[in-house]
């Protein structure tokens, strides 16, 4: 079930939403990166989640989410959203 998070000065409205999440990466050696961590909050541009390691600005994290479907813009008939 979701819900309407607080309003702040967002440009759109945040949804609280908990759900896994499985983030991918490479480290500044070039050697793979995962963790699943959840999902805490979702928006029309953006997603808030909490990871175990600190990453750098502009760093490329890949994300999949088994996201509901009137939030996605397309793989709407997929179980994971990346």
């Amino acid at each position: 079930m979701t819900s309407i998070a607080e309003k702040t000065e967002r440009h759109t409205e945040r949804i609280v939403l908990s759900l896994p999440i499985r983030v991918e990466t490479h480290d500044l050696e070039y050697k793979p990166q995962r963790e699943v961590t959840h999902l805490e909050s979702v928006s029309e541009i953006g997603a808030g989640f909490y990871l175990s390691r600190p990453f750098e600005v502009g760093q490329l994290l890949f994300l999949t989410i088994p996201l509901e479907e009137d939030l996605r813009r397309y793989d709407h008939d997929k179980e994971q959203y990346p």
